[in-house]
C-alpha cells in the first residue's frame, strides 16, 4: 500500500505535517500516521466530512485553486497524486515548494508507465485503444515522468530516487550539492514518447532498490538542519 511507504518516510523524516493531493478514495490518505494531515481533491469519493477535524483538513476544490488560496504552515511531506500529466503535476510541485520548507520530503506518484497506452496524458484515449485490442489492462501512469526529467534538467539542487513498479519518486531539496550532469533540453521534455523514456529512464529516474532510497533520505535527513536549505537562503536574503 501507498500509505506503508509514506509511514516510512514520515518517520524517517519526522513529518507532523502531511499534504496529499489527489485523495479520490482516501485509500491512501485514510492509512497515513502523521498528526496534521491535509487532502485535496476537486472530487473526494467518500464522506470525508465525517473524518475532518482539527488536525484532518479536506479541501474539495483544484489543486490549483488550493495552492493560490490556502494558507498553511511548511508541511514536511507532500505526496503529488492528482492528473497524472506533466504539465498538471509540474504545476502542482512548482506551486507546492511555497508550502515547503528546506527538509521537506516530496513523493511524487506513477512516474514510471508500464507501456506505449499508459504513457499516454490523455487517460480516456488510454482505455479507448486499449479496448480496440482487447487489452484488460486499466492502468494509467500518465507522462507524470517527465516532470522527473524536468527537475533532472532544471532543479540541480533537487535529488530524487525512484521506487520500481509503476513509479513513486521521492524529492528533496540540498543546496550544498549540485548536479553536474547534463539534462533533457526544456523543449524535448514535453515532446518525450514513451520510446523516448524507455531508452533513458534508467540513468535518468535513478531507479535503486527501496532500502537505498530510505538510506538516502535519511542520510539528508541527519546530514541537514532546520536551519539550513533552499528556504533558509531565501529567507537570509529577504
Amino acid at each position: 500500500m501507498h500509505y506503508e511507504r509514506i509511514n516510512r518516510l514520515a518517520r524517517i523524516a519526522n513529518a507532523k505535517r502531511y499534504l496529499e493531493i489527489g485523495v479520490f478514495n482516501g485509500s491512501t490518505f485514510s492509512g497515513v500516521d502523521v498528526d496534521f494531515r491535509v487532502g485535496v481533491d476537486p472530487t473526494f469519493h467518500f464522506d470525508y466530512a465525517a473524518i475532518a477535524n482539527d488536525r484532518t483538513h479536506f479541501h474539495p476544490l483544484p489543486s490549483d485553486e488550493f495552492f493560490r488560496t490556502a494558507r498553511y504552515e511548511p508541511f514536511d511531506l507532500i505526496f503529488l497524486d492528482g492528473l497524472h500529466t506533466y504539465e498538471q503535476t509540474l504545476r502542482d510541485f512548482i506551486s507546492s515548494l511555497a508550502f515547503a520548507h528546506d527538509r521537506t520530503i516530496w513523493l511524487i506518484d506513477d512516474t514510471v508507465p508500464n507501456d506505449s497506452f499508459s504513457a499516454l496524458p490523455d487517460q480516456e484515449r488510454c482505455y479507448r485503444l486499449r479496448r480496440s485490442i482487447g487489452n484488460g489492462d486499466w492502468s494509467w501512469m500518465g507522462d507524470v515522468f517527465k516532470v522527473v526529467y524536468f527537475i533532472r534538467t532544471m532543479m540541480k539542487f533537487y535529488h530524487f530516487r525512484t521506487f520500481g513498479g509503476h513509479g513513486q519518486t521521492v524529492v528533496w531539496s540540498d543546496p550544498r550539492i549540485v548536479e553536474d550532469f547534463v539534462g533533457t533540453p526544456v523543449a524535448e521534455i514535453g515532446r518525450m514518447s514513451y520510446e523516448d523514456f524507455i531508452e533513458t529512464h534508467r540513468e535518468t529516474m535513478n531507479l535503486v532498490e527501496d532500502e537505498k532510497i530510505f538510506a538516502d533520505v535519511q542520510s539528508f535527513i541527519s546530514s541537514s538542519s532546520p536551519a539550513s536549505g533552499l528556504m533558509a537562503i531565501f529567507k537570509s536574503r529577504s
